[in-house]
């Protein structure tokens, strides 16, 4: 009795160390025209080991003409590894993707190292950074208005999250404008609240969904972010996250599809959805638990 016991413990830690790269698939119901397909990325952190697995989906969606944009979602370099990881996803996503749009926003490994050398980076690849020097672009995609709006991470405000919150609320006045980030003020305010098309799906890249009460005061249409890692531990059918970093145990939002009714406190500036993506590391030192790392496949109908 004992040894099967024993087997049945070992088989289970196996089952929820196990993790391959796992598709996810949401759709979101916006309008009635031909589906979009749009691969969202988070929190790859440098890493490699998924990546030739990652570029096969890619391209087999491609190949099916269901490819139509990528979106990164921040910590797709990290600080405390090389950054030749990361080089190999981005030349790899402009080598073999060339023809597909591709927009990226910050997190806030990104900003413990050299952000500069980062966002350069990026745009030698030919992405499109959303931050505050370009708070959002508008684009067309198989008939479908897109606009997409993007957000740099707090901690390149120096983790000041009160002075984020003011500049993405543009509470600020002459007055009490922190003379050191003058230069650095976005237009998000400005970016979301001027709508050149009341018909175009407003579409937020933002690395943390913690935030959401924030985000909520604007009419956007969709959320996509990352940061959570899934909370790490995963209990099917219980614990859908553990622990989240910046949301805590138990985190309300660690990883999945988010309908307006299920955002709590939502007022009706809500946004329809929220996806949160449970990303891509690998950590040997920190296993993911029941949480395998994740593409995820926005089709938005």
């Amino acid at each position: 009795m004992k040894k099967i016991l024993f087997a049945i413990i070992i088989l289970l830690l196996a089952a929820g160390i196990y993790a391959p790269l796992t598709e996810r698939f949401y759709d979101v119901d916006i309008t009635q025209q031909k589906p979009l397909h749009i691969a969202l990325l988070s929190d790859v952190h440098s890493g490699t080991f998924y990546l030739p697995n990652l570029f096969e989906k890619l391209k087999n969606a491609q190949q099916k003409g269901e490819l139509d944009a990528i979106f990164l979602v921040g910590d797709i370099i990290d600080d405390e590894e090389p950054i030749e990881g990361a080089r190999v996803l981005l030349e790899g996503l402009k080598k073999d993707f060339a023809q597909t749009p591709k927009f990226y926003v910050t997190g806030n490994h990104e900003f413990m190292g050299d952000i500069d050398a980062i966002k350069a980076l990026v745009r030698e690849n030919e992405i499109v950074i959303l931050d505050s020097n370009l708070p959002s672009v508008a684009i067309e995609l198989k008939g479908h208005n897109l606009w997409l709006f993007g957000i740099d991470d707090p901690k390149g405000f120096d983790n000041d999250v009160a002075f984020w919150r003011e500049l993405l609320h543009a509470t600020l006045t002459n007055d009490n404008w922190r003379e050191a980030k003058k230069q650095a003020l976005p237009s998000w305010f400005h970016a979301i609240s001027t709508e050149p098309n009341d018909k175009a799906i407003k579409i937020l890249l933002t690395h943390r969904p913690e935030f959401i009460e924030d985000y909520a005061r604007f009419s956007l249409d969709v959320i996509v972010s990352g940061h959570t890692h899934g909370g790490q531990v995963r209990i099917p059918f219980l614990i859908n996250g553990l622990y989240a970093p910046n949301q805590g145990l138990f985190s309300p939002y660690a990883g999945g599809l988010y309908e307006r009714d299920k955002i709590a406190d939502s007022a009706h500036h809500a946004p329809l959805y929220l996806i949160v993506s449970r990303g891509m590391s690998l950590n040997w030192k920190l296993p993911r638990i029941f949480n395998p790392p994740e593409l995820i496949w926005l089709m938005i109908r």
